[in-house]
């Protein structure tokens, strides 16, 4: 057991992980670090220095010359779910890529017989080693004794129960999107029993919730525990002591002799996942039918039994090897936003350190277009903390309760004055007192926006304690019931993250963007021209970034105008993927899906050659340097939010899809009600959420009037392990079922807009010019950009007696 007092405090050159948490090394026998293997041909495979560790020579005649200078303790891979298919292919024809480099990364331990810089010095030697850093281990408790009445006073006040919604005019929003498709989080696990986070429960009755169920793409799961490696993620889960006499006293906390110890500090990923995607019990996620998936990174060490104020305590390890584990987990699934609620405090880029693991992880996520937005930071540095500090990704802080710059100390000159640690919770520490800024981050990389930090409310781990000090705990509300308070810019990031989706479910196609408010390009470009210092004519600005976001308006510019009316929802094309190996077809609305699935599963699957290409988006996105997949296709068009075009109701049907692996078989299907869901899930399918919306079926069949030009899509059933999504207006397939009604992938006027697009819109099929301003419908409203203008409106339209009176008064 280590006393807390006893352990260096560090607060530099390591992670720091938003929890509020004060840092500790920790004081293990032993120390891992990460070593990246040289490329192939010259080079042995990592899986053969593995398998040669576990099988140890007899002879001491290592692979790695530098194992025979000091023998490790042990040696894995930095990412266990070895490549297979396409991906092996892939990296063995581009030794270089980002995928090909962090499955050359091996976690290697030695006992602490020797220095950091020794162990660091004999690996790069290696002529096999291309990498070797120390693999970092912080542990993480409360200080003691540093209870904060003042900060519980202020902030135990219901009036700031879910500000945030209002604030970010998230309300609003949801009349135009509710969200589909993937967000995951990087965080310390969940509830998994919360009733406003699991999606089913014992008994298989699904409740709703947008938990991902189970495993998705070549067996990967949606939840995992990446430091343990299992799929455990919630976050009390039992730890195995392995009977270290160090953690006994922890083991025997709750009086049972079992060598398993319990977590003591709990609910910051249960906060966390309540804002992004909670059901609308008691507290409302931003991204309300958003699938959500949890990288658990959080583990203990032999070191981490505490004695904390009179009882034994398990203290949360987290290792620099499970950030790049977590990240590239959730790009080879397809997840579409990452939340990350921490990161380094240290002065650190990608760009002086691209072979780091966690910066070729980062940069695989950027070449998928899976957008991270991340925590900017508590410490009132003038500096955002790592990835938040990183070109392309998005950088939260935030707001207090009131909507002002969060500052718990404010000096004389106000808000944005640091002078002050009086009212810090760690005084004289500026810990987890305020915003970090972006005054000494590069000029391309500012501040994005600022959400509410102080006092948010969410769901909780029932009965738990995250950190007394700043009154995030389950009874920081006054009773203890699954809700409660936290505050950092950890709570103002999920926020953010919950809205990027909810316009990225609103067009799949649209790309991260850049940080340009002024630029149509993407994602980030229109968060930030939607947020209050840029409506305002303001520009960016150190503390406050382009301000405060504004999601109904970021959704407006998204799905844009036709004859000066807000759109509601839009068509995107349905990518499908064909398997030869076991005639398997899959469907997707999600370009970072698709890829996933052609770069990742066992089968090789590849754009099925029978379908139309996809002509205004005409390739995935992918490491175009080290990857090559073939142009997307799609033979029909589903719609991106649950409003109905032709009616204003919100009754579309969900396409919910259900994946199930039997062997080297794999069935992806969709199902469209609670029934089909439970029933398929009984048969050894797995949730996978939401993939589109299509019109609901008319009633009564078969004579009802369906919509203009619309056609019926079928689940065809006809294989068992082979569901087919199949379009018709003639008889329907046999043992089929009627999903609802969609468009074809037919272009008439060839303008870039498919004519079920056109319908929608208003304009015309057959003219490519609808309102004749000299701009094609597809060039005004781009069905892979931003729109740019009205295509039922032309400004000029008005001066068209101009030109005569000008060639009159030039007579």
């Amino acid at each position: 057991m280590v006393n807390p007092s006893q352990i260096v405090m560090k607060k530099i050159n390591i992670l720091m992980f938003l929890m509020f948490f004060f840092l500790s090394i920790s004081q293990s026998h032993s120390k891992s670090f990460l070593v990246l293997l040289s490329k192939p041909p010259a080079a042995p495979s990592p899986e053969a220095v593995v398998n040669q560790y576990n099988n140890r020579p007899a002879n001491g005649n290592w692979l790695l010359s530098s194992f025979n200078n000091h023998p490790p303790e042990s040696v894995n891979y930095l990412l266990e779910n070895r490549p297979k298919g396409n991906i092996r292919r892939n990296i063995a024809r581009n030794p270089d890529s980002y995928t090909a480099k962090l499955h050359r990364y091996l976690i290697v331990e030695y006992s602490d017989k020797k220095t950091d810089d020794e162990i660091i010095n004999n690996l790069l030697i290696d002529p096999y080693v291309e990498h070797a850093y120390l693999n970092e281990a912080i542990t993480y408790i409360p200080p003691q004794n540093t209870f904060n009445n003042n900060l519980k006073a202020n902030e135990v006040n219901k009036s700031s129960i879910s500000n945030f919604l209002v604030d970010l005019n998230i309300v609003s929003a949801w009349e135009l999107s509710e969200g589909m498709g993937y967000i995951g989080a990087i965080d310390t696990g969940y509830q998994t029993s919360h009733q406003d986070l699991r999606s089913f429960d014992n008994f298989g009755n699904y409740l709703g919730g947008n938990m991902l169920d189970g495993s998705g793409i070549s067996g990967m799961s949606y939840q995992e525990d990446v430091a343990v490696g299992d799929f455990n993620v919630d976050e009390k889960q039992p730890f195995y002591t392995q009977g270290f006499p160090s953690l006994e006293n922890c083991d025997l906390a709750d009086g049972i002799n079992d060598d398993y110890a319990t977590p003591t500090f709990a609910g910051h990923g249960t906060h966390v996942s309540g804002i992004i995607s909670g059901k609308d019990n008691n507290v409302g996620g931003v991204c309300k039918n958003c699938g959500m998936s949890m990288m658990k990174f959080v583990t203990h060490s032999s070191t981490s039994c505490f004695l904390y104020e009179g009882q034994y305590v398990l203290g949360m390890t987290i290792y620099i090897s499970d950030i790049a584990k977590s990240l590239t987990n959730l790009a080879d699934l397809g997840i579409n936003t990452v939340n990350f609620s921490g990161g380094y405090t240290i002065n650190y880029s990608c760009s002086s350190n691209p072979n780091g693991a966690a910066c070729l992880a980062f940069n695989f996520l950027k070449s998928r277009n899976i957008l991270l937005v991340a925590a900017g930071g508590n410490n009132r540095e003038l500096k955002l903390q790592y990835p938040a500090a990183e070109v392309g990704s998005l950088a939260i802080g935030g707001l207090d309760e009131n909507g002002n710059f969060w500052n718990e100390s404010p000096g004389p000159n106000g808000v944005t004055d640091f002078s002050s640690t009086s009212n810090c919770p760690y005084s004289p520490s500026n810990s987890e007192c305020g915003n970090n800024v972006s005054t000494n981050t590069p000029v391309d990389q500012k501040l994005d926006v600022l959400a509410q930090a102080k006092t948010v409310y969410s769901t909780f781990y029932t009965g738990a304690i995250h950190n007394p000090t700043v009154n995030c705990t389950d009874d920081s509300d006054g009773i203890i019931d699954g809700y409660g308070y936290c505050t950092g810019t950890s709570m103002s990031s999920p926020q953010v993250a919950a809205i990027v989706q909810l316009m990225r479910s609103a067009n799949p196609l649209l790309p991260n963007g850049t940080y340009d408010p002024t630029q149509n390009i993407g994602l980030i470009n229109i968060l930030n021209a939607s947020a209050s210092r840029s409506t305002s004519g303001l520009s960016v600005d150190d503390y406050y970034g382009y301000g405060i976001p504004d999601a109904r308006l970021a959704l407006e510019l998204v799905l844009g105008k036709s004859n000066d009316q807000q759109l509601t929802t839009r068509l995107t094309p349905m990518f499908e993927l064909h398997a030869n190996d076991h005639a398997n077809f899959a469907y997707t609305p999600f370009p970072q899906v698709a890829v996933s699935f052609m770069s990742r599963d066992d089968a090789t699957y590849t754009p099925y050659p029978s379908a139309s290409l996809v002509n205004e988006f005409s390739e995935f996105w992918y490491d175009h340097n080290s990857e090559s997949y073939p142009a997307p296709r799609a033979n029909f068009y589903v719609f991106t939010t649950n409003n109905n075009p032709f009616n204003g109701l919100k009754d579309m049907v969900p396409l919910r899809r259900m994946e199930k692996t039997t062997g080297g078989n794999r069935n992806d299907t969709y199902v469209i009600s609670n029934n089909e869901i439970e029933s398929y899930r009984a048969n050894g399918y797995n949730f996978a959420g939401i993939e589109g919306y299509v019109l609901p079926p008319c009633s009564p069949q078969p004579n009802c009037t369906t919509p203009t030009d619309s056609v019926k899509l079928y689940r065809d059933m006809t294989s068992s392990m082979n569901h087919k999504l199949v379009t018709t207006n003639g008889a329907a397939p046999p043992n089929s079922v009627l999903l609802g009604y969609v468009y074809l992938n037919e272009d008439t006027d060839g303008d870039g807009l498919i004519d079920g697009q056109e319908i929608i819109i208003g304009t015309d099929p057959n003219v490519t010019d609808t309102d004749g301003d000299n701009l094609s419908d597809g060039e005004e409203y781009p069905p892979a950009g931003v729109p740019i203008s009205d295509p039922l409106i032309n400004p000029n339209k008005n001066l068209d007696w101009l030109p005569a009176v000008i060639a009159l008064i030039l007579d």
